[in-house]
């Protein structure tokens, strides 16, 4: 119905009018923004709390990347399990063992102030390159993304979360040491500058781990045996040899202990070194070399029946995680079971008694994205080796001489006897309980220092096969084939190969001169 009194209609009108400014300066009190501060508020100041971002507080590490050509986000994270160790969610809780990597990840933000400060710029966030990786917000290829980085505690509280976008330097200042980067806090307006360098933001898997998964030096090695057979499933006898030899590292020369092939499985023939023919050293070494330096470059987690001594398989989907990756579970007595792999087998002793044992499964496409290019399941073991390890042979003591009624009895063997020139005994009874003495305590020694190297190597092993056992690891594809020696490829005609010298393992070299040959 209509008002009468055109007052009256006015005063309506601007009481909406009061209202309406009213609710939008409680909007743009209240905007997810922030009131905007005096811009020298924030001058010279922390952009984040520094004791809530210390290592020990520090719960979760999320770093979030747009790229643009793949259209793709990347959303990596690392966070602390209940044990406090760091790990990767993305790759099954892998731990996250590059230890340098995470501490200056992790504390890289607790030193931040502000340098400069630009306000009321969204227009420009493109430009600075602070734009959120939000799905929800950008669009195919767009640009001026920046990298995202939030930090949780152990509680999963946020401590803080920032935008870090392009270089601030001036072309003048480009050859300057400070690294000047834009950066924002998502959600608000304000642009700082800040002196940061977002290197150390990476998430590729590789950047977080101890890539080198063996940690095994090349001269460590002592000797290598090559298990190269077939797997058949759904087979009586899955295992299908073809040929092991046993070698032994010499430096970088190696000699053959053993090589028996198994053409008729039945009467395995052992292969010999001929006349005209030598070990391929060459070969041999660039096993080694690799072993030396093999990194991983993917994880999977095993099945929880399957760990790194492979006792007992829980059921049917831990057998299809198996082949589904190149390994065959064979049943033995008494419920164990036997992983084979469809690969072969390479096992390598170190001189400190520890055996690795690698099973090379199916490959896979490499994540590298190249075309063709090829990576390897592998998984690993370890064990003493305690072939290094005899107990120390007991000493024959020598006896102390026995009072006789019958001198002309002969003396004990051991005990003293009567020096011929002097007539007088050659070893007193104090000299040989001395000596006796001597010996026991050389033997305890002896056998101290075996238990302790024995012990050594046993902590070693458990520490490896903590760190293998719930893993299948993933290697180049050339890796695996400098791992995998062919049978024709051991044995090479003399004189084939270059000469080798004692230095580094593989490294060609001359003889040296000896004095008949100059």
């Amino acid at each position: 119905m209509k008002s009468g009194n055109p007052k009256s209609d006015n005063l309506v009108s601007l009481s909406f009018v009061g209202i309406a400014a009213v609710m939008m300066l409680v909007a743009f009190m209240t905007y997810p923004w922030i009131t905007p501060p005096q811009l020298n508020d924030k001058m010279g100041k922390a952009l984040f709390d520094w004791e809530s971002l210390s290592a020990d507080k520090v719960g979760t590490l999320e770093i979030v990347r747009y790229d643009s050509q793949s259209d793709q986000l990347i959303d990596f994270r690392v966070e602390k399990n209940n044990k406090g160790i760091w790990t990767i969610p993305s790759s099954e809780g892998y731990p996250a063992d590059a230890e340098e990597q995470v501490r200056e990840a992790v504390t890289s933000f607790s030193g931040l102030t502000v340098i400069g400060v630009i306000a009321d710029k969204e227009e420009k966030f493109e430009d600075y390159g602070v734009l959120e990786p939000d799905r929800s917000t950008i669009e195919a290829g767009q640009q001026g993304v920046g990298i995202m980085v939030t930090v949780k505690d152990r509680n999963g509280d946020l401590v803080g979360s920032i935008v870090i976008g392009k270089s601030a330097k001036s072309d003048e200042e480009a050859t300057q040491q400070q690294n000047l980067r834009f950066v924002r806090i998502p959600g608000q307006p304000l642009v700082y500058v800040i002196n940061y360098d977002p290197d150390i933001l990476k998430t590729d898997f590789r950047d977080w781990i101890e890539k080198d998964v063996l940690d095994l030096k090349v001269i460590d090695i002592a000797e290598a045996t090559l298990n190269d057979y077939q797997v058949v499933v759904d087979s009586n006898n899955p295992l299908k040899q073809r040929f092991r030899a046993k070698v032994q590292s010499e430096g970088t020369r190696w000699s053959l202990r053993e090589f028996l092939e198994f053409d008729d499985p039945a009467n395995p023939t052992e292969r010999k070194v001929g006349d005209q023919e030598e070990i391929n050293n060459v070969r041999l070494n660039k096993l080694a070399e690799t072993l030396g330096s093999l990194e991983v470059v993917d994880v999977a987690r095993k099945p929880p029946g399957v760990n790194a001594d492979l006792p007992v398989l829980g059921d049917e989907n831990d057998l299809l995680s198996l082949q589904s990756r190149g390994f065959v579970a064979v049943s033995r007595q008494r419920g164990l079971i036997e992983i084979y792999s469809m690969n072969g087998e390479l096992s390598v002793a170190t001189k400190d008694g520890i055996t690795y044992r690698m099973r090379f499964g199916k490959n896979r496409p490499s994540e590298e994205g190249l075309k063709g290019s090829l990576d390897r399941y592998m998984m690993v073991s370890a064990a003493v080796n305690e072939d290094l390890f005899p107990m120390p042979e007991e000493p024959v003591l020598p006896s102390l001489p026995v009072e006789s009624d019958n001198d002309d009895a002969p003396a004990p063997p051991g005990s003293e006897t009567e020096d011929e020139e002097t007539g007088t005994n050659s070893a007193s009874e104090d000299d040989i309980e001395q000596e006796r003495r001597r010996l026991q305590t050389e033997y305890r020694r002896k056998v101290e220092l075996r238990n302790e190297k024995f012990a050594q190597a046993e902590d070693r092993v458990a520490e490896l096969n903590r760190r293998f056992g719930d893993w299948y690891f993933v290697i180049s594809e050339d890796s695996f084939k400098n791992l995998r020696v062919e049978r024709e490829d051991l044995i090479v005609k003399k004189g084939a190969l270059p000469k080798l010298n004692r230095g580094a393992a593989g490294s060609p070299a001359t003889p040296p001169t000896t004095g008949s040959e100059k």
